[in-house]
């Protein structure tokens, strides 16, 4: 009998030390944040949709595996070749079958290769870099991204400009780094979700990676923040009031006002919770990397999702086409990069820095500014961050650090607080400078709205976008022209 693929198991192929079976528990979730007795997804009261139990979770018929080898019999074939002679007609035949054979093969192991669910190699060179920008393009035909404003061909749009985004719940514990494909993202979010640990939310829609990892739980503050993009909002657990303190049954545990699953189906987000629907086979949607379990990482930092299954699994959850249509929203506005001349050094000698809790060095950020590609390099607790996925560094055209007035519950889950709505302060860099502005959100369904101090909206450049809530009293570091300043 074949050996079973596993949901990571084409992927950790390309890591030499690491060996071993891929044997999955379907049903495991991250039991401090996810109810195991209970499916957990969100269901919008208007629209019925199918629920799935984490007992009964419907698993997809494998795709038949492509054989290796080609069994080819020449046995009881007959060929006219005229008059040759009989030795020199056999030659002949084996020639020919020895050609033919050459050809189906090479072909076949073409196809292996270069098909584009390849997973052999997550490190593979990569095109699918999202601040790319081709300079001096003819913009009459191109399709201009709503999420980052970047240009891509009217035909590379059909791909994707009608479906939705997908927003991922991305762990950013140091085990867990670094993930996989946030160099893919349109944007990035990332805030505190409790003890001065991050969480990150990309947001995938002109470019989808393979897979991201690792995937966590929801906050609901970040189904707040994707919610204006209206996309497949991806999650594994999410911080919830536990069914005996809604029963009254035992002492509380999480305010409620906190519950991200209750915020979840407010706000109508249609959601995938991979605590019901990971398997161990590589066609799941959602499964655990087996290798990083063999080298003793913690069981909630093993989550991964891969991409694009997710339309196919959302489509068999939720099948009425409105739950996949793209959902138009108020954009911000974007422009052309400056040239080298009018690019300004800040970040360039002096990095840009700042810290979420002081208490929490390996989350503190550094941003570093390459005039030449007019792009910021990120590093977190001193180590310069990659994607896992590709190798490259993740680098932003413009950095958000938007001040946000975060408090402490004071439940027992150590939830916090965090100010999506609502006025405050904002430092923009791009472009070698930086922009002190103000950011307004009316409405949990709106863009947050930044405008400089002439009262003016800012214009961003096109490429990848991080979104940082910085707590409204710390402070940023960088250099100007002569001076250090820390701000607010």
């Amino acid at each position: 009998m074949p050996e079973k693929e596993s949901f990571f198991s084409e992927i950790n192929k390309a890591s030499a030390d690491q060996s071993g079976g891929f044997s999955l528990n379907p049903n495991l979730g991250n039991a401090s944040e996810t109810p195991s007795t209970v499916n957990t997804e969100p269901i919008s009261l208007s629209t019925p949709v199918s629920r799935v139990a984490t007992s009964s979770t419907p698993t997809p018929t494998p795709t038949p595996k492509r054989p290796s080898t080609i069994n080819l019999n020449g046995s009881g074939s007959t060929m006219n070749l005229g008059s040759a002679p009989v030795k020199s007609r056999k030659k002949l035949f084996g020639i020919l079958l020895g050609l033919f054979l050459l050809i189906v093969i090479g072909a076949g192991a073409y196809i292996l290769i270069a098909k584009p669910d390849n997973y052999m190699d997550p490190r593979k060179a990569s095109d699918n870099n999202a601040n790319s920008q081709t300079d001096n393009v003819d913009k009459s035909n191109m399709f201009e991204s709503p999420i980052n404003g970047v240009y891509v061909s009217q035909d590379e749009a059909k791909n994707f400009k009608d479906r939705k985004p997908i927003a991922v719940m991305v762990n950013n514990y140091v085990v867990a780094r670094p993930s996989s494909g946030l160099s893919f993202a349109d944007v990035v979010y990332e805030a505190v979700a409790e003890g001065g640990i991050t969480r990150l939310m990309p947001i995938f829609h002109s470019k989808i990676p393979d897979q991201v990892t690792s995937v966590r739980s929801a906050r609901y503050y970040f189904a707040e923040l994707a919610a204006p993009y209206s996309p497949h909002f991806i999650h594994w657990g999410a911080a919830h009031v536990p069914p005996c303190q809604k029963a009254g049954t035992c002492a509380k545990e999480t305010e409620p006002d906190t519950d991200a699953y209750d915020r979840i189906v407010k706000l109508g987000l249609p959601n995938l919770d991979g605590g019901n629907y990971s398997c161990d086979r590589s066609d799941c949607a959602f499964g655990r990397d087996q290798a990083k379990l063999a080298a003793g990482v913690a069981l909630e930092h093993t989550a991964g999702v891969k991409l694009p299954l997710i339309y196919q699994l959302a489509k068999e959850i939720r099948p009425q086409e409105a739950w996949h249509q793209f959902k138009q929203f108020t954009a911000w506005k974007f422009k052309d990069e400056a040239s080298m001349e009018e690019r300004g050094t800040i970040g360039l000698d002096v990095p840009i820095t700042y810290t979420y809790w002081d208490t929490m060095p390996d989350f503190s950020v550094k941003w570093v500014y390459d005039k030449e590609k007019n792009e910021y390099i990120r590093y977190q607790g001193g180590v310069k961050q990659i994607d896992f996925l590709n190798n490259q560094e993740l680098r932003a055209k413009n950095v958000i650090v938007r001040f946000t007035v975060e408090t402490k519950v004071g439940d027992k889950k150590a939830h916090l607080y965090q100010q999506i709505t609502g006025t405050g302060n904002a430092l923009i860099f791009m472009d070698g400078k930086v922009i002190e502005a103000t950011w307004s959100r009316s409405t949990h369904d709106e863009m947050d709205v930044y405008k400089a101090k002439d009262g003016q909206e800012v214009v961003f450049n096109r490429g990848q976008i991080w979104v940082q809530l910085v707590p409204s009293t710390n402070k940023v570091s960088y250099q100007s022209e002569s001076v250090s300043t820390p701000t607010p």
